[in-house]
């Protein structure tokens, strides 16, 4: 009976991910132990005391589950969930353990997954008949514009995000809301990645400032704050940047920021921030005049946060699309740094680290792969490796001409190729991407 009690009862104050975000994270990070316990207990016997609402609860509670623990856990919890929902006649609990089945396998791709169901299959059957469906709908239509942003399909990925409206529009539930906002997070993305930096910081800027006074918003501004921060950094704003991420920071100092990932993430943006000061002194300097004492400092700085987040993530076989994400991040961070103040083998090797982590990362990458080999083809040549700093650069070229430039990552595709176009240059050659234009 009291096993019984704690499927009823695990979860039931956070049925779903609305709910305020630290209340949300502590009461399910303590709860998840309880109940995987519980589910040891699990049996056809037992299940057949449970009536029809009750085995629905049940599903719901691993539906819930399935935000927290590790991957595996994640995977069995919808596994399990799955296994009872085919005794269940509710077709559109169905249909929202295939869309978070759908959502984990792109979050955790080396995972062992069952058929997946399409967006097409899933919705087929239903329909919105009030705001709760509704807000299913807009969750589908999110993760279609995810789905996408993935394959750089930018304008279809607008397009699809535009679609969805609250059911009734003058006053949405807190459901649908949260699905408004992730789309506006979804859309500030998509302006990010097109470069348009100015349009993308004023879509986050209106999202914080539309959560300020609404706690059951929060994990919406905890998603908008490390991008801000990033497109502040992109466009020069570090007083801007360095406000948002210390106020964040500060509003999450109750949690080890090494044990979630939400602080991670911060913690990267924070890198970043000091990376970039650096680096737009570097620019703005000229690369001839060496690094000034200043932008020593700021990469002092970066290279601590960046060396602290790949400790904890390099070696590890159980990272999820996020995680694989902020540890490229943190490598390719280590490996600016080090072209800019290390001898050139330590350079390559960090440039090395950085591709392996970049295939992890699932988007198209051409051009990140392009920029490696560009900075690449720089060392070699200042070390005076001119046959194949050239090769390197040709390679480099054929893939630019190809796939142009990404914004996807903080710097990689505006001011660094500026910093390798700038030694280049200052040896005569020709630089292989453009000068940055910032707006």
């Amino acid at each position: 009976m009291a096993t019984r009690n704690l499927y009823s009862e695990c979860y039931s104050d956070i049925s779903d991910k609305y709910a305020e975000r630290y209340s949300y994270t502590t009461f399910g990070r303590a709860a998840l132990p309880h109940l995987q316990r519980a589910c040891s207990y699990l049996d056809s016997t037992f299940l057949a005391e449970f009536s029809v609402d009750e085995l629905d609860r049940l599903i719901e509670t691993l539906l819930s589950a399935s935000f927290f623990g590790d991957p595996q856990w994640k995977r069995g919890a919808i596994t399990l969930a799955e296994e009872l929902a085919s005794c269940s006649k509710n077709h559109h609990l169905w249909a929202r353990l295939a869309l978070r089945k759908r959502c984990l396998s792109r979050l955790y791709p080396d995972q062992q997954w069952s058929k997946l169901e399409s967006f097409k299959d899933i919705q087929d059957g239903l329909k919105a008949v009030d705001a709760r469906s509704n807000a299913f709908f807009g969750e589908l239509l999110a993760a279609t514009t995810q789905e996408l942003i993935d394959r750089h399909e930018l304008s279809e990925a607008w397009r699809e995000s535009e679609k969805f409206k609250a059911w009734n529009p003058n006053s949405p539930s807190t459901r649908e809301q949260f699905v408004m906002d992730s789309i506006t997070v979804l859309q500030g993305n998509i302006l990010r990645f097109q470069g348009n930096f100015l349009a993308a910081a004023e879509c986050f800027r209106s999202l914080l400032e539309s959560c300020a006074n609404a706690p059951e918003r929060s994990r919406s501004a905890m998603k908008a704050v490390p991008r801000l921060v990033g497109i502040c950094c992109e466009l020069g704003r570090f007083s801007e940047a360095i406000h948002f991420i210390s106020f964040e920071l500060q509003r999450s100092k109750e949690f080890d920021w090494l044990s979630t990932g939400t602080a991670r993430t911060q913690r990267l943006a924070l890198a970043d921030t000091h990376l970039m000061r650096a680096l737009w002194r570097i620019r703005g300097d000229g690369v001839v005049s060496g690094i000034a004492p200043e932008a020593k400092e700021f990469l002092k700085a970066a290279k601590e946060n960046y060396e602290q987040l790949s400790y904890l993530y390099n070696g590890r076989t159980d990272l999820g699309l996020t995680g694989a994400r902020n540890r490229f991040s943190a490598s390719v961070g280590l490996a600016m740094i080090s072209h800019l103040v290390d001898v050139e083998e330590i350079a390559l090797e960090r440039w090395s680290h950085a591709r392996e982590c970049a295939k992890k990362c699932i988007w198209k990458l051409d051009f990140v792969q392009m920029m490696i080999t560009y900075s690449v083809s720089e060392l070699k040549g200042r070390a005076g490796h001119s046959d194949e700093s050239f090769q390197l650069a040709r390679s480099a070229f054929e893939i630019y001409s190809r796939v142009k430039r990404q914004t996807h990552f903080t710097g990689l595709g505006t001011i660094w190729p500026d910093v390798i176009g700038d030694m280049i240059e200052h040896r005569g050659l020709r630089r292989i991407v453009p000068r940055w234009h910032f707006r």
